[in-house]
């Protein structure tokens, strides 16, 4: 079984140099015995004395591959001459596909001892051999490990040249007939190629057609897997297949592997930042690479734990691991993993105040990575290299700041694009939320030389690239692209002059560790910004408080057996008067919120724990009155996805409703589904009788059909969902809010013999048809809900909805009872579509909650809940 191309990774290795007297022995004796293979004449040679030459040739091929197996350069150098000898005694007896076979190891002995030249040609001549005899799985392994010496020499157009040829050679073939080694070579090749998506996708077909047998396969996958996953940000999902990897290959006795998997391990947990654990993996790792001959894996290693002494604070001893592992991968002529070492050197210098020589690491590093075309680690040095000009302060160093920040946004972008699923490029733009913090107040820096108004302009322009990028990514006729650095504040201006031609003011947030940034601005296009010295986790806390206090948790469309682990952890009112501590922090000042036009919305972009905070109830003054009763209020995850729905919802004519809203879906109180709970019993939902009432009401204004009850199937859902301009669900809901839980998020509908009756965010995501509602309204608890992201806001039902086309999103952040549910939308349809001034729907949303206070739920609790999300 031919071995598959081991994935590049933050790890390789080295051996002991020495060289003991045995193998000085062996060595003599191998030549002793070519040279005795040469005196022979293959004229003289008999059937026999053939057959005895072939057999002794393979009993010299057997001890070599026995050599190699032990790992040592010593026996790595005997096997090359085992090899060699073999060779010399078949001469012109060795088969094509022998010879091709032992040339293959060859190379990768060559290839293990540094000499790349070597192994090439060992590989070139293996590869004629392949095409002549069309043997499609020698060509594409050789070709694949040809496509890896380039990279790793830093010969990027080399390199895509034979992954090209590899990737078309298997596209060529019969997909079914493909081994699992084929595709465990796809994988690696195509994230080698910069396109972890469809590598993930590759490696995934490859680990499940596997048998359990295969344990050296299923190494190589598992831990393949595993770092594409890393490449992702998903550490903790890599870990678990880095287990796996580690089990099948002690399984399998692979002893380079198992070393490869205990690197790769250490830097999932030095990317999760537990340090320690990291520190014990990479020395076990080290301790596993003496015993072998791997000193370019070795240096990867010793550049890992360089790194994890930075992170302890130690640059002196930071920078002795990592000289050294800089050393054996230049030695190796690695400049994938040089770069690491370079990285990491410029950020040891830069801890050191050595601005000078961390800007000289940080564009040798930049240098090996367009060599080899990794975009994702050059996105991350750029950032480093802005940071570095951040730090020097003055207006020439923040403006090279500001445009290293571009290019390692631009390089991120390229990668996420191609990170496959929407949870991939979720968890990989989830990594990079510091790069636009620190661009967004890099451009505030400059106020002084570029005037407080562009300033402003450009920071809001720079916060807002790095909102919601992969949702932008999904809308379905989106082709929003970032501009380069120098249109930053031609860009923001751009966004004002969007509030302004809508009549909206805005209220667009930032939070980082310690800084809150509000920008605010008025119809008019007067934009006003303010900074608040505030950590990010005291403003998690006072949001807390604020929904503890409300009652949020109280009872209402939600399923209460399934409550925990819905949403963050409520906790006790720790802090006093939490409310009006979040309007002093938020809100802008009086007399300035006083000067929006009574007739105009306000568009709210919230960030990180905000997405969770119901603005409408943030009290305004000293008599009680909030937020939401003066302003209609409009959420949407950022500025360029506003206008991508605005886009959407500027084709639709309002006076063509009565027509559209006809064949409005409308599901409400369906026969409920039994879902599985914690304990393993069985739990059915309560029916809602005042949702059935509320849908049977809208059918009837609308003169469109109700799916109440049993005819509110998930099958009949799915089906009148694409084409329905309006949508309305009134049912049990339920949001989780941890990462792993949050495609289960669902709405519940009746059963069927095609569906069990919930209709997940994951089913949501995965249909292929666009939707094109105007409206989808949720009238379900916790529709708002889901798992919280820096980058991308709340991932749940909400969102979903928007990727999937929707121009706006009806949603509720906690439980709200029926009665006040069913009052609350009555109230909002007839606003809407009655009102002789044709409101937007942020206008009719807030009179039907001033309905709902007239009614005698004039708790905020009853009525702040419900957000409009999207376009008008």
């Amino acid at each position: 079984m031919p071995t598959p191309l081991p994935e590049k990774m933050r790890c390789c290795s080295m051996s002991r140099a020495g060289r003991p007297l045995g193998f000085c022995l062996l060595a003599l004796l191998a030549v002793g015995l070519l040279q005795d293979s040469l005196a022979q004449s293959p004229a003289d040679r008999s059937a026999a004395a053939q057959e005895a030459t072939r057999q002794a040739a393979q009993r010299l091929l057997d001890s070599a591959q026995a050599a190699y197996r032990r790992g040592d350069c010593d026996n790595v150098r005997l096997a090359l001459l085992l090899y060699q000898q073999a060779a010399a005694r078949l001469g012109k007896q060795e088969g094509r596909l022998t010879k091709s076979i032992r040339l293959y190891n060859m190379a990768k002995g060559y290839h293990q001892l540094g000499l790349a030249d070597s192994a090439l040609l060992c590989l070139r001549e293996a590869l004629a051999l392949g095409q002549a005899l069309q043997h499609r799985e020698r060509q594409f392994e050789t070709l694949n490990f040809c496509a890896e010496i380039f990279q790793g020499l830093g010969r990027l157009d080399s390199a895509g040249f034979y992954y090209r040829r590899a990737l078309a050679l298997q596209r060529a073939a019969s997909e079914p007939a493909s081994p699992p080694v084929v595709f465990i070579n796809l994988g690696a090749a195509l994230h080698a190629l910069g396109n972890p998506g469809v590598a993930l996708s590759y490696l995934q077909r490859a680990l499940a057609s596997l048998p359990p047998q295969e344990h050296g396969l299923a190494g190589v996958a598992c831990n393949n897997l595993g770092r594409v996953l890393q490449t992702l940000g998903r550490s903790d999902s890599a870990l678990v297949y880095f287990r796996a990897a580690l089990g099948h290959r002690r399984a399998a006795g692979d002893r380079f592997g198992e070393a490869v998997t205990l690197n790769n391990m250490g830097y999932s947990f030095d990317l999760l930042q537990q340090l320690d654990s990291a520190q014990v993996y990479y020395r076990r790792a080290n301790a596993a690479w003496q015993q072998q001959c791997r000193p370019s894996d070795q240096g990867m290693t010793l550049i890992n734990l360089g790194r994890i002494w930075l992170a302890q604070g130690q640059p002196d001893s930071a920078l002795a691991y990592l000289s050294r592992g800089l050393h054996l991968k230049e030695a190796a002529g690695d400049r994938s993993g040089e770069a690491w070492a370079l990285n990491d050197m410029g950020r040891v210098y830069q801890q050191r105040g050595d601005h000078e020589l961390a800007r000289e690491y940080y564009h040798r590093a930049l240098a090996r990575l367009h060599e080899v075309g990794d975009r994702s680690r050059a996105g991350v040095t750029w950032y480093n290299l802005g940071r570095l000009f951040h730090e020097a302060g003055p207006q020439q160093n923040l403006e090279r700041a500001i445009a290293c920040y571009d290019s390692a946004a631009q390089a991120r972008a390229a990668v996420r694009r191609l990170a496959g699923a929407d949870d991939n490029r979720l968890s990989f733009a989830e990594q990079d939320i510091h790069l636009f913090e620190h661009w967004a107040l890099a451009c505030l820096a400059l106020a002084k030389s570029w005037g407080r108004e562009n300033a402003h302009a450009a920071a809001l322009a720079a916060a807002q690239r790095g909102r919601a990028q992969s949702l932008l990514d999904l809308l379905p006729g989106a082709s929003i692209q970032p501009a380069g650095s120098a249109n930053l504040i031609a860009e923001g201006k751009q966004y004002v002059q969007q509030m302004q031609q809508a009549g909206a003011g805005l209220l667009s947030y930032l939070v980082t560790a310690d800084t809150l940034v509000v920008w605010f601005v008025l119809p008019s296009g007067e934009s006003h910004l303010q900074r608040v010295a505030v950590s990010h986790d005291s403003l998690a806390q006072l949001v807390n408080a604020m929904r503890w206090q409300l009652g949020a948790e109280a009872g209402g469309r939600v399923v209460p057996a399934l409550e925990r682990g819905l949403r963050p952890a409520a906790t006790g009112p720790s802090e006093a008067n939490a409310a009006g501590k979040l309007a002093k922090l938020l809100l802008p000042p009086a007399p300035l919120l006083a000067r929006l036009p009574e007739a105009s919305e306000l568009v709210i972009i919230p960030h990180g724990s905000l997405g969770f905070l119901p603005f409408a109830a943030l009290p305004v003054d000293s008599l009680g009155n909030c937020l939401g009763m003066q302003q209609a209020l409009r959420y949407v995850p950022s500025l360029a996805m506003l206008a991508a729905l605005e886009k959407k919802q500027s084709l639709r004519d309002p006076a063509s409703r009565p027509a559209r809203f006809a064949s409005a879906l409308i599901a409400a109180n369906p026969k409920m589904p039994q879902l599985p709970t914690a304990n393993g019993e069985s739990l059915r939902l309560a029916p809602l009788p005042g949702a059935e009432q509320e849908g049977w009401w809208l059918a009837h204004k609308l003169k469109a059909h109700a799916l109440l009850g049993a005819q509110a199937t998930e099958s009949a859902v799915r089906e009148k969902l694409p084409a329905a301009a309006l949508v309305h669900f009134a049912t049990h809901g339920c949001a989780f809010a941890s990462e792993a839980q949050v495609r289960e998020s669902f709405l519940a509908l009746a059963p069927d013999k095609n569906n069990e009756g919930l209709l997940t965010v994951g089913e949501i995501m995965n249909e292929k048809s666009e939707l094109t509602a105007e409206l989808i309204v949720l009238s379900a608890c916790q529709t708002g809900l889901g798992n919280l992201k820096q980058a991308e806001g709340v991932v749940g039902l909400q969102r979903a909805f928007l990727a999937k086309g929707a121009a706006s999103v009806l949603v509720s952040l906690w439980n709200v009872s029926d009665t006040a549910t069913q009052i609350l939308m009555k109230a909002f349809y007839t606003h809407w579509l009655d009102d002789p001034d044709r409101p937007g729907k942020a206008r009719a949303l807030q009179r039907a909650q001033q309905e709902v206070r007239q009614a005698g739920f004039d708790h905020a609790r009853y009525w702040a809940a419900f957000q409009l999300v999207g376009a008008p």
